[in-house]
């Protein structure tokens, strides 16, 4: 050993017989190689057969698994039109959400409109929506079952989202310039047979400029004629959106009396953000809420009245 504190003897008949079984191990495995080297043979001929096959076994048993998905989940398979945008989800419920919860909405986006705004309270669904549209956008091209009563969308031929927040320290991106690179590129690269969505367009930076940004990059979009489908609390993007003809209006339900969203769709109402009601439910100071309400009072225009 090592330690040269113990010896090992292996007698001489037990070293022939350890090289004859060590032999015949070998004799053994080239056997199994050479019966195996012969049945592949036999395979071989029938290869082609064999593999077109599995092929046809493979595309039949995702047929009947996405069957099986649509049928256990009463869900359906969309119609998608090459031509036209008319996108219509009827009672369209999100495949992540469970079951018990989810709430089920139909969306509606047909000409005249090509661009949809959706408004209303914080974590009352709005960017909910916006990912259940795009999901359902994404299964429908994939062909796969869509969680819904009905639905016919589009053929779209680029699907571009800004959704949540991309800052990184690392990339030197804050909030609004991680969201206005992405915007660059999606106003540089859409076109008419574009899908677009986008999450609190124009945020991250000063009010002010932000709903301003927000108009222009809406209206730069609209023109390419792509369909659009955004979330606001901005007052000037809804005043925007009420004065033209191809965008509709819409807002997701807060129930004031409950104090908590419905995550209802409405659509052709424009809704508030409820960030007092919303800062009440979650304990905020009695008195900070009410100077906030003074402040809020005062710097209404006519048109946020309206």
């Amino acid at each position: 050993s090592a330690s040269g504190q113990a010896s090992y003897v292996e007698p001489e008949s037990l070293f022939r017989l350890n090289n004859q079984y060590a032999s015949l191990k070998s004799k053994e495995q080239e056997e199994i190689e050479r019966i195996l080297f012969e049945l592949s043979q036999k395979v071989k001929e029938h290869a082609s057969s064999l593999l077109a096959n599995q092929e046809t076994f493979a595309i039949l048993d995702q047929i009947f698994a996405k069957a099986e998905y649509a049928l256990s989940n009463d869900g359906c398979v969309a119609h998608v039109e090459e031509d036209g945008m008319h996108l219509y989800i009827k009672e369209a419920r999100h495949p992540l959400i469970e079951a018990d919860h989810v709430v089920a909405n139909t969306y509606e986006i047909k000409p005249p409109f090509r661009s949809l705004l959706i408004t209303g309270s914080n974590t009352g669904g709005k960017t909910v929506t916006l990912k259940t549209v795009g999901l359902f956008a994404c299964l429908a091209q994939s062909a796969f079952p869509l969680l819904a009563k009905y639905a016919r969308l589009p053929f779209f031929s680029h699907i571009f989202a800004d959704i949540g927040d991309d800052q990184s320290i690392q990339a030197s991106l804050s909030t609004f310039s991680a969201h206005i690179s992405k915007l660059a590129a999606i106003c540089r690269d859409v076109n008419a047979s574009s899908l677009v969505l986008l999450d609190e367009l124009g945020s991250g930076t000063d009010p002010k400029e932000g709903e301003s940004l927000a108009v222009a990059i809406l209206d730069e979009l609209r023109q390419s004629k792509a369909m659009v489908i955004a979330t606001t609390h901005y007052s000037a993007l809804k005043a925007y959106a009420k004065q033209s003809e191809d965008v509709l209006i819409s807002s997701v339900e807060f129930d004031v009396e409950q104090m908590r969203p419905t995550y209802r769709y409405l659509e052709g109402v424009s809704g508030t953000s409820n960030a007092f009601a919303i800062a009440k439910r979650y304990q905020m100071n009695a008195n900070v809420l009410k100077k906030a309400q003074e402040l809020r009072q005062a710097q209404m225009t006519r048109q946020d009245q309206l």
